[in-house]
């Protein structure tokens, strides 16, 4: 019995020694890795960097892992990555192993880490990153990250290497510790103004993350006139996604699934209700069975505003959020719902009266509803 826990045990050293050494030789060839951590606005981030980079001749591939996982390659494709189970980092050595192959210069890469362990893991052993982005620190996955912003930041802090050169919020300066600071080469920056307005987003969003991709810009020598160009573009595509509009079905939809901290849902809502005359008012809150603090947040504070029409409650935590609506706002109907395809049948028999429906919370499974909103509209 010896023999065989020494034999598994040399199996197992060698096979993570030999997974460190190809993870450091294929690092060493390429000489720019950036890494964008954070709450909200990775995704976009990345997005943005990559186009700007690969249009200045920079060969560049990236991955995103917001709504859909995709993978971004120098020729402008993309292609989502399929997994055949839950979400996991390994998935980028593997990733990175591939596209070493093509000899690029940057590699740009989305922080899909949650846990403080696997935040250091990612970014210590796996991509060591040159340069890391922060583009916010809100409260979200707090059953995970923790359930105040100093919590959070020192999860995310987790990913601060030594030799990166690192960007922060202004704001997040205080949460800088000394034993943080140890690591050093932090860039502090703050709101820049952005002369283009997009009539669904507020501007300090905007604002907040021209000022991450400018200082970004400006240490990898990218010209400013195509960072500019391409930050109007995404962030204007980005703008056309938000709001449907449907006349014949008497309804108004806001795509906000993908804010899933209530600060920056709040931030938007409190931003679109300024475009459009009164009408009925309804929140749709997609739930997550393993995201219940989430769910009972929002709760918390929209059972507290006065112009909710009605509830409506999908996605596996729904029956929680219902108890806590009927037991504190038993005047006001929440409706349940199985799944997107319910959400589309009572849709599409239209409403009576003029109605807004604001999305919130959580993507996952509403893609069928999202696909037919946009042929409807």
């Amino acid at each position: 019995m010896f023999i065989l826990y020494f034999i598994i045990t040399c199996i197992i050293t060698v096979y993570l020694t030999t997974e460190f050494l190809l993870i450091y030789l294929m690092l060493r060839k390429v000489p720019i890795r950036i890494l964008i951590n954070g709450t909200r606005g990775k995704t976009t981030t990345v997005k943005i960097l990559h186009q700007v980079l690969n249009q200045s001749g920079r060969m560049t591939f990236s991955k995103t892992t917001g709504d859909l996982p995709e993978l971004h390659y120098p020729d402008g494709s993309r292609k989502q990555l399929f997994r055949f189970g839950p979400a996991n980092i390994k998935e980028n050595i593997f990733q990175l192993l591939n596209w070493v192959r093509y000899k690029p210069e940057i590699f740009v890469m989305e922080s899909m880490a949650l846990h403080p362990e696997m935040q250091h893991t990612l970014s210590h052993k796996i991509f060591r990153p040159t340069h890391l982005g922060i583009t916010n620190i809100k409260k979200d996955h707090m059953e995970i990250m923790g359930t105040d912003d100093s919590a959070i930041f020192n999860c995310v802090a987790r990913s601060f290497t030594p030799g990166s050169r690192k960007y922060l919020p202004q704001e997040l300066k205080d949460n800088v510790t000394e034993n943080i600071l140890r690591k050093p080469k932090f860039i502090y920056y703050s709101e820049e103004s952005f002369p283009r307005r997009y009539p669904l987003i507020p501007q300090t969003i905007i604002e907040a993350n021209w000022g991450l991709i400018k200082n970004l810009g400006k240490d990898l020598e990218l010209d400013l006139s195509t960072l500019t160009e391409v930050f109007e573009k995404e962030w204007e595509e980005l703008n056309r996604h938000i709001k449907f509009d449907l006349p014949a079905h008497n309804l108004e939809f806001f795509n906000l699934f993908s804010m899933n901290d209530l600060e920056t849902t709040v931030q938007f809502i409190e931003h679109v209700k300024n475009y459009s005359s009164r009408r009925r008012e309804i929140v749709l809150i997609n739930t997550r069975a393993d995201r219940p603090l989430r769910g009972l947040t929002f709760a918390d504070y929209f059972k507290t505003l006065p112009w909710i029409s009605e509830f409506w409650l999908a996605g596996k935590g729904k029956y929680l959020l219902k108890r806590q609506l009927n037991r504190d706002r038993p005047e006001i109907t929440a409706n349940l719902f199985s799944d997107a395809t319910a959400l589309v049948n009572r849709i599409n028999r239209g409403f009576h009266k003029p109605t807004r429906i604001y999305g919130l919370a959580n993507h996952q499974g509403m893609d069928i509803l999202l696909d037919n909103l946009r042929e409807l509209s």
